[in-house]
């Protein structure tokens, strides 16, 4: 009995850890897709500064970052 249970938990065990693997990567598709999607909601002049053209990769950074960056620019 202690033996099949055992092996019961190997097996969940497997199981979690390759669906686990998968929601990673399938969460990174996602998130390529809605960037993908909606690309058009960033302006031209943020595209050129952060994207070289035929380029594909844009880096987002939330406001409350960049704002932090401005005031520590402004001390120095």
């Amino acid at each position: 009995m202690i033996i099949m249970l055992n092996l019961l938990i190997a097996i969940l065990g497997n199981s979690f850890n390759t669906i686990n693997d998968s929601a990673i990567q399938a969460s990174y598709q996602e998130r390529a897709r809605m960037i993908s999607e909606n690309s058009f909601l960033i302006p031209p002049v943020s595209r050129k500064k952060f994207c070289p053209p035929n380029t594909y990769l844009i880096v987002a950074e939330s406001e409350s970052h960049e704002v932090k960056n401005e005031d520590e620019d402004e001390q120095h």
